[in-house]
């Protein structure tokens, strides 16, 4: 089975886009295929903004587990589930639509390090592993979301974009390292589950956060 190697991602998910996608397949096999990102903003609920879902000749389409926003100081974009998770999926298997997920990766606010870097795989007495585990546990959310919902996609892309709810912090070399562990956190926690991931991100965002 191929994988994909490289997607032009979608800045926040708020485009409805074509997103194409160049499969790693022999020379003779390699092939297109255009889809369409969609999330929260699809969403008719509070927090989303309603836009329309893809046509219905989109050829797959990369549905996003996390939701827009919350009060609580705990949660903030990677611990937020999409409030239409279920209905997108179910919309995509209706139309027999191939999907894959996306997940969004944010660094911890102080309350968030708080609550999730004293547990998970790494050791809890440094700041680097703390930083890992609060990405192990944000790896662990959206396995949770998708696994209430019954969805089991092939491969969970990790989107990495400047936010400004909450930004990564990005002005040294050494902050860049700290965003590092993060997501590395978030692929562990995606590998021990058995699932294949990419990175969701553009040229620019990439080398602003982690350098």
């Amino acid at each position: 089975m191929s994988t994909a190697r490289k997607v032009l991602a979608l800045a926040a998910g708020l485009l409805v886009a074509l997103v194409p996608v160049v499969t790693q397949v022999p020379a003779s096999a390699q092939a297109t295929m255009y889809g369409h990102d969609v999330s929260w903003p699809q969403c008719p609920s509070p927090g989303g903004f309603g836009l329309p879902m893809p046509p219905d000749n989109t050829q797959f389409v990369i549905i996003g587990v996390n939701g827009a926003r919350s009060t609580s100081p705990r949660q903030g974009l990677a611990f937020i589930e999409n409030p239409c998770l279920s209905s997108q999926v179910a919309w995509a298997t209706s139309r027999n639509k191939p999907t894959h997920a996306y997940t969004v990766a944010s660094f911890p606010t102080s309350s968030q390090l708080s609550t999730y870097g004293g547990s998970g795989p790494w050791r809890t007495t440094t700041r680097a592993g703390r930083l890992s585990n609060v990405g192990y546990a944000e790896g662990q959310f959206a396995l949770a979301s998708m696994q209430k919902v019954g969805w089991s996609p092939p491969v969970v892309w990790i989107d990495v974009e400047p936010r400004t709810s909450q930004p990564w912090p990005s002005s040294t070399a050494a902050q860049k390292l700290e965003n590092r562990y993060v997501i590395e956190g978030i692929m562990r926690a995606l590998r021990d589950a058995g699932k294949s991931y990419g990175l969701y991100s553009y040229t620019n965002g990439w080398q602003e956060i982690v350098g």
